[in-house]
């Protein structure tokens, strides 16, 4: 295991049917998982394609929380609203996380006021995961395609004096890995 179970604490943004939230629980043994998401789906959920999954999301998502009977030490949080919403309240609760994982919205603004948000909440040494990391969604086609490549390198984030990040471009995984030094 990557971090100690007493303490772990998970945040996922975009629970859908909460199978990434059982992966967490399952997988790390966190104290925490709270999910944030509006079990309404998002624009790229309003294709064709999906208009058939018309089953109520959040209804699934309460459904396999319950039937995967988790141990008890392990509490999952659901947070109903959108993630701006959503997250302003946690950072003004003060919380913190050492995994953060992204997967809500999928355009490039939502994504990227989802990161800096979330970014308040992680803890040094704690890591933020994108899915569809290597996907580009059209909002003007509703197509999902995917893109090849990336930087294929490490990229060293400094924020400000109190905050660095690696971004591993290539796996969609962001590491806090110390404040900067003053």
């Amino acid at each position: 295991r990557l971090f100690p179970s007493f303490s772990l604490s998970v945040l996922e943004v975009g629970s859908w049917e909460g199978q990434s939230a059982l992966w967490f629980a399952k997988r790390l043994a966190p104290q925490r998982v709270t999910c944030v998401d509006t079990w309404k789906g998002g624009q790229d959920h309003q294709t064709p394609l999906h208009e058939s999954l018309s089953l109520d999301l959040e209804a699934r998502f309460d459904h396999n929380l319950i039937a995967a009977q988790l141990p008890r030490q392990t509490l999952v949080e659901k947070r109903k609203g959108s993630s701006t919403a959503v997250l302003a309240a946690l950072i003004t609760e003060q919380r913190q996380y050492d995994v953060v994982y992204i997967d809500g919205a999928h355009t490039s603004m939502a994504v990227l006021t989802d990161t800096v948000m979330a970014l308040h909440m992680l803890t040094v040494g704690g890591y933020m995961l994108f899915d569809d990391w290597d996907w580009n969604w059209s909002s003007k086609t509703g197509n999902r395609s995917h893109v090849q490549g990336g930087f294929g390198a490490d990229t060293r984030v400094e924020v400000d004096e109190a905050h660095a990040f690696v971004l591993r471009l290539t796996t969609g995984v962001l590491e806090r890995v110390y404040p900067c030094a003053a």
